[in-house]
């Protein structure tokens, strides 16, 4: 099962950082008292880089905004649906698709030119109604637009409803996780029943 972003994303001070054993491989721990990301494999913390090339993940003095939640001492838990910390290096690279107030039809249904480095690190897929929709992402440079779906970067794992409203990846198994600026990306939906208007987002962490 996908963890939720709240549960791999988490801030605090560093006397608070839980062990690297006791949360999923891949959790990413800010320390406000040293201005510091780590993240878990599993067993040790180590520094976080996100493989660009540019170092580890910058937050620093940055503010950071709560989405549906207040902000709260760091020794306390978030509370509210969702409770996620975003900050200045993360953003949301989303299409949605209506259908008209019929079923979403199969088949491409748009592209964005991507302007920063970045880095995928979750999936979510949002619907009017329960029902089910499975997208694919493609990837390609500029100058080779459109991309296709020879350039899918899902993998098996496609962003998918199965009979519900929601739902979220965080694990994103065998992704081409990599943008750089000018990159295209292509959404198709490969499948899709009963669901009228969807909405793909893919949260992304900038490069410093």
């Amino acid at each position: 099962m996908a963890s939720r972003l709240q549960d791999v994303i988490l801030r605090g001070t560093s006397a608070s950082r839980p062990l690297a054993t006791a949360v999923a491989k891949g959790t990413l721990y800010y320390s406000t008292d040293l201005n510091q990301t780590h993240q878990s494999d599993g067993t040790t913390w180590n520094t976080y880089t996100d493989g660009s090339g540019g170092g580890g993940l910058s937050i620093g003095s940055a503010p950071v905004v709560f989405i549906g939640v207040s902000e709260v001492e760091d020794s306390n838990p978030y509370v509210g649906p969702p409770p996620i910390s975003y900050n200045r290096s993360v953003d949301v690279i989303g299409i949605t698709v209506d259908g008209g107030g019929s079923a979403v039809s199969t088949g491409v249904k748009g592209y964005f030119s991507v302007p920063y480095d970045c880095t995928i690190i979750a999936n979510r897929v949002l619907a009017d109604q329960s029902g089910s929709i499975v997208f694919d992402v493609w990837k390609d440079v500029w100058t080779n637009y459109p991309p296709t779906v020879a350039d899918t970067i899902t993998a098996a794992a496609k962003p998918t409803l199965s009979a519900q409203t929601n739902s979220e990846d965080t694990t994103l198994t065998g992704w081409t996780k990599s943008i750089k600026a000018g990159d295209v990306l292509g959404y198709n939906v490969d499948s899709a029943t009963t669901v009228t208007r969807v909405t793909l987002e893919l949260i992304v962490l900038k490069a410093p």
